[in-house]
Parts: C-alpha cells; structure tokens; sequence
C-alpha cells in the first residue's frame, strides 16, 4: 500500500476508535435498568482495552512509515488527516497525534514554500500547544508563542495566499496570541498592546482592505480583537493585583472611552460594552457598591442561558464566555468595592450559586478542555466567598463529579478506603496517629475520631486535584501516553498544591497532595524535592498511598491501558513492598485482620460499581433537570449499603 492509502486509513481507523470511545461512554448516561448498565460497563471495559491495543498498533505503524521524505499525494493526504482527526476547534480529539501530523506536513511544505497550507499548519500546532500544553507547564507557552510568530510572519506573504481560509488563520492567531497565551505570560496585563497594534496595522494595509476588506469571517476576527481588548482593559482597570502607571491606566481609560463612543446606543446588547462601561462608573465613584453589585447580578441573569441541543457548540461557548466574564466582573466589584464583611459573603454565595447552576447542565463529553478550564477559574474566584474547607470541599466534589467522573469515582473510593483504615487504626494502633495535629496522646486520638477520619476521608477525596488540569486524553489514556505526557503525569501533585496554595483552609492536606506518590522511605517517588518522612502527616499520606494503590491497581473500568490485578494480588505486592514502599505497619494491620481485608475489598468491587452507577445517574438527572447532584460522600454508607 502506497504511503498516501497509509496516512487515509490511519485516519479512518483512528478518527473511529475515539469515535467508538466516545459512544461507549455515552452509553452510560442513557441507561436507567441497572442489569442493562452493569453489562454495558463491563463491556465498555472490555472494548476500551482493544481500542487501546488497536491505537497502538495504529501509531506505531504510522510512525515508521513518516521518517522519510514525503510524496506529493503523501502530503496532501497528511494535510487532509490533520483536519479530519482534528474534529472541530472546541473539541481536541487527540492532540499529541495532531502534532506529529502537523510537524511532519509542515516540513514537507516548508520545501515547497506552500504558504496556504503552512499557514494553516503553524496556526493548528498555536491552537493546539496552547489549549493542551500550555495550560500544565508555563514554559511550553515559548514553544506556543513561537508557533503562533511563525504563523503570522506568513502575513508578508499575504498577498500569496488565495485561500481565505489561511488568511483567515493569521488574524485567528492574533486572537489566540493575545487573548489566550500573552495575556497570562508577560503582555496584557502589564499593559501590552503591541500585538492588537501589529494586527490592526495588518488590518488597515491596502492589500488586507483590498482582499478581505469585506471579508466578514475576518471582520469578525478584528471586532472580537477590539472587544478583548476593551475587556483586558476593564479587567486590569478593576484587578486588586494590577499596578499599573499612571500612563497606561490613562491608556486603558481612553481605550475604553473610544470603544463606548462606538457603541453608544447598544451599550446595553453588548456584554463587553457593558462591563466596561460599569467599569468606568466604578474607578469614577459614580456608582456605589451595593447598586454596582445588584446590577452586574442582573446583568448575569439576563444572558442567554445555553441549550445544547438547539444551539451550534460556538453559540453555546460565546455564552459561556459571557457568563465567565461576568463572573469575573462580581468578584472584581466585591474585592474592589467597599463592602461589609456580611454583604461580601452574602452576595459571593450567590454569586457561587449562579456558577454551579450553569455548570450542572453542560453534557460531560462537551468541550471537555473548554469547560474544566472554565471550571478551574470558578473555583478559584469563588473560593473566598464559600464557608470553611467543608464546603470547599463539596463545591471542588461537584467539578470533578460533573467534568470528570471517573477521577471523581477514584478519588470517591480513596476517601472510603482511607475511612475504614482510619477507623481500624484508631481501634487497633490508635498510638500511630500521637503527633499528628494537636494529638498528643492514645486519649486524643480516641476522643477526636470524628474528626480525625472525617480529616482522613477528605484527604482521600481531595488528593489527587492537580488532575483537574490534565487534558483530558491524559485522564482517559486511549493509547500509551508521550514522553511529554507522562511528565505532566509526574506533575500533578504539585500542580495540586500549586491550585490551592493562596487557601489556608487547605493548608493542612498540602502534604497529602504533594507526598502520595512517595514510598514509605522517600528514596523513590515523585515529586523528588518533597521529602515525605520529614511531614507531620506522614502517616496520613501512608494512608492514602495504600489506599491509592488498592483503587488503581483494581480500576478495570477507567484504565484500559493495563489489566486490572486483584484485590489479593494488589496486596500481596503492599506487603512485599512494606518498609520501602508502603508503611509496614499498616500493612501488617491488614494481613492480621479478615474483617478488614473484606471491607476493604468490597469497597473496591461491589462497592466500585455501586459508586459508578450513583455517580453516573446522578450527572444525568443534573444535566437533565438542573439543581444540585447529591453526593455519596460518607464512606461508612458506602460500606454498610453492601
């Protein structure tokens, strides 16, 4: 077969395997009879482990044959590949495959100097290194920005390019230069408009005006460029954390200024217009706090809400983003404005309750990225406003049930496994826990159980929060994972502290996050600088790092890239590793109890897939009818259920 028929099978074949992926858990959330969705699970597990094996086969076939010099009909196929597994542009199927695709084509037609499909390329490898890399590691955004100047110098060929499509590709990456990488890197908000300048000046040339001056997709382009703009320069104006001088404050002021004079009578359609305006209201003392607050609350109520099935997925993001921007405007008023202690929280609670309302009805498998990004920030802006690392807890719960079931289910079930060790070792070694905290004594351990175990049991919940970040692929693993990925892997601990760093409240389980990955004895494990025998809550982090390892080690549900071991042979491998790699007295707790070993066990078979069916059922009754999901978070009815 010639290397052309290669590239189009690999495509077909592998564009339908997350295909079929996708449809197996889709089959999960329209299932009610519970016979029905056990042996669909099952079988999801089954199939998943081919896909696996069969993408495998897949990329390692293609790869041996891209390392020589491609064919004309090689990459043309190529180039039809990248756009046909890169679904749309919400959606990233699979992005390190995407890359390799690109990086291969665009070699082949830097030798032909095809700037149509070069454009297209470069602009594809910005969207996709900033959407998937650049959110985990920062210095991947210098590889990002690089893409993105290489697609734009393409502009001084401008006049070459007779597909709009490419021409289009160049604003677009101005949009995703500014919008998305610079503006968290070095540039917006330090008051850097070189880049809306270099774009606008694109814009106004004689040969853009001559070729697209009416070109509307471009026009947009520009007008969204203005738009964000203005909303950069609301936001730094409003930003607690922005010093800017007095020059580039006047700057942002005149900008907004001439943006309002624009729209002068439909302030009140345009979202941005409007934000900017309250914002110019706001720096000016025009406006108090409490009718700027009741304002912005009904200005958020007005949006559109989204419907996923009548509405395109780009309608459905623009109101997302609306709402995202007006989020980000509350918080902006109830940390900038003078408010009571009282009204802050008052009006942050319903602030809260508007965001977690919005996210209940989006589908799971819609613009995952997209929306776990959107998720990310929520959190963190609401945060201040929520009561105590309990509810704190709750609300992080519902992101990771509702955007991430499957982590949610892992953790889930560590929380439940490290109860019932908790419990077992308060009644048969309650001395181990003497030190931890304010225990001083057998006395103290025994006379704060509650919260001792209610400490242990969010720990398991709450350990692994660095995958809130992780691209989704990563999570799902529907093929080995890249070098570059498993670093990332490697990273979510600290990711994880990294997240809830500025939270005092979560202060006490930084080394939980950070040490789970450790062995017993520190020699091995990640991450390397963390030095686990020396944490106060050492022994918490043993906890869940048996716990850990007993839920992976018997996922067959979400880990189709290995074979599931037993419950015995899991263990037997803990004991093996005792005073390495796992504690050994907790390990020897649970040789010498039978009861335990049960309890445990279940919690990892029957009661994993009571966990599953609960926990999918629920996300569908909460996209369905709205409200909020109820939550199986007491590992004691986990067990006691059974």
């Amino acid at each position: 077969m010639a290397l052309h028929d290669d590239i189009r099978s690999f495509t077909k074949k592998y564009k339908k395997n997350i295909e079929t992926r996708t449809e197996l858990n889709d089959k999960l959330f329209k299932i009610c009879d519970q016979d029905k969705w056990l042996k669909t699970l099952k079988n999801r597990a089954v199939r998943c482990q081919k896909l696996y094996k069969d993408n495998e086969k897949l990329i390692s076939g293609l790869n041996s044959k891209l390392c020589g010099e491609l064919s004309d009909k090689a990459g043309e196929a190529l180039f039809s590949s990248i756009f046909d597994v890169f679904f749309d542009r919400f959606e990233i199927s699979d992005v390190p495959i995407i890359i390799l695709l690109c990086r291969t084509a665009a070699e082949h037609f830097e030798k032909k100097k095809d700037y149509n499909r070069l454009v297209r390329i470069y602009a594809f490898l910005t969207y996709c290194n900033m959407e998937y890399y650049s959110r985990i590691r920062v210095e991947e955004r210098d590889k990002t920005i690089e893409y993105a100047k290489k697609t734009i110098s393409f502009k001084e060929h401008y006049a070459e390019l007779d597909d709009p499509e490419a021409r289009l590709r160049i604003f677009r990456t101005y949009a995703n230069l500014m919008g998305n990488v610079l503006e968290e890197h070095t540039g917006l908000r330090d008051g850097d408009f070189s880049i809306y300048d270099e774009m606008m000046a694109l814009w106004s040339s004689e040969t853009v005006q001559k070729m697209d001056g009416n070109n509307s997709d471009i026009r947009n382009e520009v007008e969204w460029m203005k738009d964000n703009m203005v909303y950069v320069c609301a936001r730094n104006l409003l930003d607690y954390r922005t010093v800017h001088s007095e020059e580039i404050r006047n700057s942002e002021i005149a900008f907004i200024k001439e943006k309002l004079e624009e729209h002068d009578k439909d302030i009140e359609k345009n979202t941005i217009c409007w934000i900017a305006d309250m914002t110019l209201k706001i720096i000016n003392s025009e406006i108090t706090p409490l009718d700027a607050i009741h304002k912005v609350i009904m200005k958020t109520d007005a949006i559109a809400k989204p419907d996923f099935e009548k509405l395109t997925p780009e309608e459905n993001c623009d109101i997302l983003d609306e709402k995202y921007m007006m989020m980000e405007l509350s918080v902006a008023v109830l940390r900038k404005m003078d408010f009571t202690e009282k009204e802050r929280t008052e009006y942050g609670r319903q602030i809260t309750f508007r965001f977690f309302k919005d996210i209940h009805k989006i589908p799971n498998n819609l613009f995952t990225n997209y929306v776990d990004d959107i998720c990310k920030e929520y959190f963190s802006m609401v945060r201040p406003f929520l009561n105590g690392v309990g509810e704190k807890e709750q609300k992080l719960m519902q992101i990771f049930f509702l955007r991430q079931p499957l982590t949610y289910i892992h953790c889930l079930l560590v929380g439940s496994l490290a109860y019932r060790l908790g419990s077992a070792i308060i009644e048969k070694n309650p001395e181990m826990l003497v030190g931890l905290g304010e225990l001083d004594s057998i006395k103290d351990v025994i006379s704060k159980e509650n919260g001792i175990l209610d400490f242990v049991r969010r720990a398991g919940l709450i350990h692994d929060v660095g995958e809130i970040i992780m691209p989704t692929i990563i999570n799902m693993q529907t093929r080995s994972l890249t070098e570059d990925e498993k670093s990332f892997i490697l990273k979510h601990p600290e990711i994880g502290v990294e997240y809830l760093k500025e939270d005092t409240d979560f202060e006490p389980y930084r080394d939980v996050i950070l040490g789970h990955h450790k062995s017993y004895d520190g020699k091995s494990g990640y991450p390397a600088g963390f030095d686990n025998t020396a944490s106060p809550y050492r022994v918490i982090i043993d906890i869940i790092s048996i716990c850990d390892a007993l839920e992976n080690a018997e996922d067959y549900i979400s880990r189709a890239y290995k074979e599931p071991k037993s419950f015995d042979e899991i263990f037997r491998e803990i004991c093996e590793g005792a005073g390495t790699t796992y504690n050994p007295y907790i390990a020897d707790m649970i040789k010498n109890d039978d009861a335990l070993r049960k309890e445990l066990r279940f919690i990892v078979t029957e009661g994993r897939i009571k966990a599953t069916q609960e926990v999918y059922r629920n996300i569908v009754t909460c996209v369905q009818y709205g409200g909020s999901p109820y939550f199986r978070l007491n590992a004691v009815d986990m067990v006691n259920d059974g």
